[in-house]
């Protein structure tokens, strides 16, 4: 009963195999199948499966440039032609993704 329920489960694509090979005992059959999914892995890996490293790793990068372009200030010295001599320190913040200009007269 317990063989019979477990070949029930079993997805189409390994069914198939599993009842051709004809196992006598439960243990047989799951060892076949876990055999079957092992081969049928390396046939046609599983695309859509990310490995859990890459997607920390991404997320580590995200994390770092997010950061980087929060804090990110840029200083510029700007020439005035209205004035002779004069200088405008202007500092640019980066905040969310937008410049956010500040003059400070030097």
């Amino acid at each position: 009963m317990l063989l019979s329920q477990f070949m029930s489960g079993l997805k189409q694509a390994i069914k198939a195999p599993v009842i051709v090979h004809d196992p006598s005992s439960f243990k047989e059959a799951v060892e076949f199948d876990i055999r079957v999914e092992k081969s049928q892995n390396l046939v046609c890996p599983n695309i859509n499966a990310i490995n859990t490293s890459q997607e920390s790793e991404l997320q580590k990068l995200k994390n770092q440039q997010s950061e980087c372009s929060s804090k990110m200030e840029l200083l510029v010295l700007c020439s005035m032609s209205s004035y002779q001599n004069c200088r405008v320190q202007v500092k640019i913040s980066i905040q969310a993704g937008k410049l956010v200009p500040k003059t400070i007269d030097k």
